[in-house]
């Protein structure tokens, strides 16, 4: 089958330049930083737990994201409060790993050393026969091919000055300590990514509280060895407190933000393909050091949470808003049960710019060749009508239409399963551009009197 075009209607407005969307959930976390944030992939959820509050003290709850809203979960464990933490997701074992993190006394005090999991449900703390040295505002990563997290530097105390140059690995059993001739050195807050186009885990930036000195070297670790990587072109300026995850989609290591030495807090996005790095021009979430960040694999869209903007502590300048990076495809709504269950609309990727766009319908009945995928350019109007709008009334009794249909796509269908062919154009016109989909499946004779029923309906942001 052929791809079709997307194409605009003449109403729409011109689009983003900028990858950065903010998103407003109506239930959004407190506004806190150095909380610890990552995909888990098995729920298809961000976690995100603890960071400290706005003037002293920190938090112990726990949240989940579905890409369009956040919920307080409610596990019978959980780690003590703490911030100056951070957590990944372990593939292997389809668990979240969360260690250490600072102290929440207003006085400070020494940071954690514990090991936690969460496997999506509840909290678990392993015990293991060596533990690492306490540390908060470490750089941490998961290592995907090695199935090992991998912790270096970060601070031994709040009240001490002072940061740790070692690296520590952890199995799932137990930690390691991993020692290098060459060594990023003892850091607070540099920021770290696994990234797996290079297998390998990237580090970058941080300050060494004795000497009073900030970096910006990218340093690369096998397993083995620590490497400082001859980077081609310019750099990130020195900071910490910055975060880097790894965008699988488009392979790059994305940065944002942080504090340089004068105390001045940063607003740039950059990319790191393993030999370059790369400014991300445009609008971005803005100036702010210590929030979470994490790839979210599902929706293949960077999120970032929180933060503070200023170094100062207190409401005004600690954050609590959510933004994504990146292609966006984020399902919502639901359909209406066909005789083969609800008709399901998903991708495994965001629309991006010059590719060929695959969201794809599933539970269709079976027996028929073809089904319907509506793309509009609202969720909240059509036609002067008002969005969702019941259709009952139009013989798919609880149903909803969710999104405008500007454009009606047939698509082949085969086995219950029909995939669009959508090409987006390789023009940056369309970068930033949001659309809505919702599909359409075909009934069987009799089930009700329109002869098919609605599926979910999604939500897409054009990215390049």
């Amino acid at each position: 089958m052929r791809p079709v075009l997307l194409t605009l209607p003449f109403a729409l407005a011109a689009a983003c330049p900028a990858q950065w969307l903010s998103t407003s959930p109506s239930t959004p976390p407190s506004p806190r930083s150095a909380a610890a944030m990552a995909s888990h992939e098995l729920t298809g959820t961000m976690v995100l737990f603890g960071g400290l509050q706005p003037t002293f003290g920190a938090f112990a709850d726990t949240f989940a994201f579905d890409g369009e809203q956040w919920t307080q979960l409610a596990p019978a464990n959980a780690p003590a409060a703490r911030g100056g933490v951070q957590m990944v997701y372990d593939s292997q074992r389809a668990v979240c790993v969360l260690f250490g993190g600072t102290s929440p006394s207003a006085i400070g005090g020494p940071s954690f050393q514990d090991t936690w999991e969460w496997d999506g449900t509840n909290w678990t703390q392993r015990t293991t026969a060596t533990v690492p040295f306490r540390s908060g505002r470490y750089g941490m990563a998961y290592d995907s091919v090695r199935g090992r997290t991998v912790v270096h530097g970060g601070i031994q105390s709040t009240q001490l000055l002072g940061a740790s140059n070692q690296t520590w690995e952890y199995d799932g059993t137990n930690w390691s300590l991993r020692a290098s001739a060459a060594a990023p050195g003892a850091l607070d807050g540099s920021a770290m990514c696994y990234a797996d186009s290079l297998a390998t885990t990237i580090l970058f930036g941080g300050f060494t509280p004795v000497s009073g000195a900030m970096t910006s070297s990218t340093w690369s670790w096998n397993g083995t060895t620590w490497t400082l990587v001859p980077v081609v072109g310019a750099s990130p300026s020195p900071r910490y407190h910055a975060r880097m995850v790894f965008d699988a989609t488009r392979a790059v290591c994305v940065l944002h933000g942080g504090i340089t030495a004068a105390g001045t807090v940063l607003d740039d996005t950059w990319t790191f393909d393993g030999t370059s790095w790369t400014q991300e021009l445009g609008s971005t979430p803005g100036p702010r050091h210590s929030f979470a960040f994490a790839f979210d694999r599902l929706r293949a869209s960077s999120v970032l949470f929180g933060g503070r903007n200023s170094l100062s502590a207190g409401a005004s300048t600690t954050l609590q808003d959510t933004w994504t990076n990146g292609a966006i495809y984020a399902p919502f709504g639901s359909g209406c049960p066909g005789s083969f269950g609800e008709p399901t609309l998903r991708s495994t990727a965001g629309p991006r710019l010059g590719t060929t766009f695959t969201p794809t319908l599933f539970q269709l009945v079976p027996s028929f060749p073809i089904a319907l995928i509506a793309t509009g350019f609202s969720n909240t109007n059509w036609l002067g009508q008002p969005l969702p709008l019941d259709m009952t009334s139009s013989g798919i009794p609880g149903c909803s239409l969710l999104v405008a249909a500007d454009r009606l796509d047939v698509i082949g269908a085969s086995s219950g399963v029909g995939t669009l062919l959508l090409a987006i154009p390789n023009d940056p016109y369309f970068l930033g551009v949001t659309f809505y989909q919702q599909g359409f499946s075909f009934e069987l004779p009799g089930f009700n009197a329109f002869g098919g029923v609605l599926s979910n309906a999604a939500r897409a942001v054009i990215d390049n």
